[in-house]
Parts: structure tokens; C-alpha cells; sequence
């Protein structure tokens, strides 16, 4: 099973074939995509989204993937840090392609996809900027300081329960 490796790899760090042979995965980038509940994205519908994702995802690779996130957010040097809460957030830049399908422009998407409290998710944000201008597009530098505001004008507004003092768990398969 696809995702019992990906724990795997998450919480040991290193994977073991039938055989015993050990692959390390310590200095290891892992992407992951997906489309699942795309549809609902765009429509603001958090509730198919989730829905869609309890699906596929069991829960600790979810809570796992949140860990992961938040790590990236806190510890790491993204513009989208807050004081008061963890967020699980994702960020992403593509070439648009061009109007006939002939192949890509030399403009971008840019994009984040986030959602807070990480510890108890009440709000996702998505946001996506079209064919934004200047020598540094990427969606860290474009897309992140809109998700920004409106993360912090969301929360101020919703009065969310503050989560920044709370450990995103990460619950081990046994």
C-alpha cells in the first residue's frame, strides 16, 4: 500500500524492502501532488474537500502531512509565519500554458494552498495569482504574502482559537 510506505518513510525516515535492504531517506525531498477535491477548491466548499481527502488519506498520513507543513512554516523562512498560529501551508509556481495547447507562455501561476489552525483546521485558503510581473515570481513570493493577509484578517475576524503553543501530533502506525 502506497501510503503505508509513505509512513513509512515519514516516521522512520528510511525504508526497508522484503528482502532487508535499507534505502535512507534523511536527505530526501519528497513533492507530492494531487487533484483530489480540486473541484471543490475553487468553490470554496471545505466540507466535499474534506470529504474527498477522508477518502484517501488515513488519518495519521494526514496528520503526518500537517507536521510536515507546519515544520516548513515555522522553522523554516516563509513570509507566511504568524505569531499566534501553525499553519499547514504548500505553495506552488507554473507556467501557464498557452490558449491552443501548443505549449507553455513565459508567464506564471502562482499559487498556496494552506490551511489553520493546524491543530484544528477551521479555514483553508487558496490563492491563486495569474501572470504576475516582476524578476522573482514564485509562489513564496508572490502568491504567500496575499495568503498572508487574508490568513491574518480571517482569523481576527472568526476570533480563532490561537494553536502557535500546540504540537501538531504525529501518530505512529504500531
Amino acid at each position: 500500500d502506497v501510503f503505508n510506505i509513505l509512513l513509512q518513510v515519514l516516521d522512520d525516515g528510511k525504508l526497508t524492502d522484503s528482502q532487508g535492504n535499507t534505502v535512507s531517506f534523511q536527505n530526501t525531498i519528497i513533492i507530492m501532488t494531487s487533484n483530489i477535491g480540486s473541484d471543490h477548491v475553487l468553490e470554496n466548499n471545505k466540507d466535499e474537500v474534506l470529504k474527498e481527502l477522508k477518502q484517501v488519506l488515513k488519518p495519521e498520513t494526514a496528520k503526518a502531512v500537517t507536521q510536515i507543513l507546519t515544520n516548513s512554516i515555522n522553522n523554516g523562512k516563509s513570509q507566511i509565519k504568524m505569531d499566534k498560529y501553525n499553519i499547514a501551508a504548500k505553495t506552488g509556481t507554473s507556467k501557464k500554458p498557452k490558449e491552443d495547447g501548443s505549449g507553455y507562455t513565459n508567464k506564471y501561476y502562482t499559487s498556496i494552498v494552506g490551511y489553520l489552525p493546524a491543530s484544528d483546521p477551521q479555514v483553508l485558503i487558496y490563492v491563486m495569482v495569474d501572470s504576475a510581473q516582476g524578476a522573482n515570481v514564485w509562489g513564496s513570493t508572490v502568491a504567500a504574502p496575499v495568503f498572508k493577509e487574508i490568513s491574518s484578517q480571517v482569523a481576527r475576524i472568526l476570533n480563532l482559537k490561537p494553536d502557535k503553543n500546540v504540537n501538531v501530533p504525529v501518530q505512529k502506525n504500531e
